[in-house]
């Protein structure tokens, strides 16, 4: 049977950063889904923006609720950057991403989009969100925590 979790989307670019209390956290997992690292140029460079108490306040949280989990969402919430794709975004995403994770502690991805170029084929976007994925499950040899969600208007 599967462990129940909470999420929640916070951004970690505003400040001060309020992380949710909910209840029995203790026992239940919890993410908080960090907004947005996005892909402004469409090459897989990937940006995002952290208040400078974040990893501190984040560290100091999951010190006191170990099943705590902080997951960097890419993409973004409104269409702006649409999402492209590619072999060469795919090895310029992994890099970036795993530079974010690194700096600032966290568990895995979020991958949310809601709007793919219009050049971009389906099988095109999968293949390069498969490979992106792939990669960061095997970067280390912990496994990250890969979550997608994709909106359509």
């Amino acid at each position: 049977m599967a462990t129940p979790i909470l999420a929640e989307y916070i951004s970690a670019a505003t400040s001060p950063i309020r992380f949710y209390q909910f209840p029995n956290r203790e026992f239940v997992p919890v993410h908080f889904v960090v907004t947005f690292a996005t892909d402004k140029q469409g090459d897989g460079n990937f940006e995002a923006k952290f208040d400078v108490d974040f990893n501190k306040r984040a560290l100091d949280y999951q010190k006191t609720y170990p099943k705590t989990k902080f997951i960097l969402s890419i993409g973004d919430s409104d269409g702006t950057y649409p999402f492209k794709g590619g072999d060469k975004w795919v090895d310029n995403a992994t890099k970036s991403i795993e530079k974010l994770i690194e700096e600032h502690n966290l568990s895995g991805i979020d991958i949310h989009y809601t709007k793919v170029a219009g050049s971009v084929k389906p099988d095109a976007f999968a293949s390069s969100l498969a490979s992106l994925i792939t990669n960061q499950m095997h970067i280390t040899s912990n496994y990250r925590l890969c979550q997608l969600q994709i909106m359509s208007d």
